[in-house]
């Protein structure tokens, strides 16, 4: 059966693909241009996007346009998360970056920067009274990096400790590459949103909790089959299933 997950991350992912293609083919064509591509991305720096893309524009066909279907993509994604009742700081020119070695990471900032993070998420949970979702933990990682948590004693995150408001060609093998991000981000929110707009704004998995409760309560479902309709739903509606190779097949068809 095709879900909304499945139905919303499809529909996502062919409005990014122009230039989710772009990337990979600009990888292939210009592994020097692609790095700078990715820390324009990484750093919202749109005059240097426009300028690589208009540099290559005779040999790979896409134009800013194929950029600018991101830019309306992350601005609809992000309202629409929000509204759903999800937690998320605005960021101008925002480009989804994703760290795929924290530890590594951690490494490189330094003991002091990891522990100051954690100082900042457990305020934040315990603020919320609950844990932070997959999602929220990592919007506000990505937040707390760009400076935008406040760190130490309230001050924000810029006066204190190295916050990476620029990421550096240095720490881009800590980061996942631009498409692998975006296709990532889509997943990650076409799956929590579908599940807001079926189980009620908030925290997921606490929506899906509360909806199995109520059943419970009412004697629709018995107490040893609790877990199991959890699953059931969550996996139901994951975007995954019918689109796991949406990525793959997207790359092995844009390798030039």
């Amino acid at each position: 059966q095709v879900s909304d997950a499945m139905l919303t991350s499809a529909n996502w992912n062919d409005q990014a693909s122009g230039f989710v293609r772009y990337l990979i083919q600009l990888e292939n064509f210009s592994p020097d241009l692609f790095e700078n591509m990715t820390l324009a991305l990484y750093n919202g720096d749109v005059q240097m996007i426009e300028k690589i893309m208009e540099s290559t524009n005779t040999e790979l066909p896409y134009t800013t346009a194929d950029y600018m279907a991101i830019v309306n993509l992350v601005d609809k994604v992000y309202n629409e998360t929000v509204s759903l009742g999800t937690e998320m700081g605005k960021i101008d020119n925002y480009y989804p970056r994703s760290v795929k070695d924290v530890n590594g990471l951690w490494d490189m900032l330094g003991v002091e920067e990891k522990t100051e993070f954690q100082r900042a998420l457990n305020k934040k949970e315990k603020e919320l009274g609950r844990q932070l979702t997959k999602e929220e933990r990592a919007g506000f990682m990505d937040s707390f990096l760009r400076g935008y948590i406040p760190r130490g004693e309230g001050k924000p995150g810029h006066t204190k400790g190295r916050n990476i408001n620029l990421v550096t060609r240095d720490m881009l093998p800590y980061y996942e590459k631009p498409y692998d991000a975006m296709l990532d981000y889509i997943e990650m929110f076409a799956k929590s949103n579908s599940i807001s707009r079926a189980f009620g704004k908030g925290n997921p998995n606490e929506s899906i909790g509360a909806w199995v409760d109520e059943q419970l309560v009412r004697g629709n479902i018995k107490p040893g089959q609790v877990d199991e309709v959890k699953e059931l739903i969550t996996q139901h509606y994951a975007p995954s299933k019918g689109l796991g190779n949406f990525g793959v097949n997207l790359k092995n068809s844009t390798y030039i």
